[in-house]
């Protein structure tokens, strides 16, 4: 939740791993910066092939008003193996800039 008005920007990392889940499935995930319950930013990873990891970054800069509601959310139909501690880990920050 947005403590003041002003400009923010708004940063996170997504990783998954090539190798395969329980259901055969390499990772792959769509995710999205929602401001408001409205998309605002986009990060998507996908692996084909076993030990083809992949990492995504969002970047998005916005105007917020106080109380205003910001999140990232997964979007789609998630699968594979999502890396949490190995090789990467999901991060997500944001930082008032004006």
């Amino acid at each position: 939740m947005a403590p003041r008005p002003g400009t923010y920007a708004f940063l996170w990392t997504i990783f998954t791993e090539g190798r395969y889940d329980l259901d055969g499935q390499f990772g792959e995930i769509e995710t999205e910066l929602v401001v408001n319950a409205k998309r605002r930013g986009y990060a998507f990873t996908d692996t084909e092939v076993h030990a083809d990891d992949d990492q995504a970054t969002g970047f998005v800069i916005v105007e917020l008003n106080q109380g205003d509601v910001v999140y990232v959310r997964s979007t789609g139909s998630p699968q594979g193996t999502f890396q949490h501690a190995y090789h990467g880990q999901w991060t997500f920050s944001g930082w008032k800039i004006a």
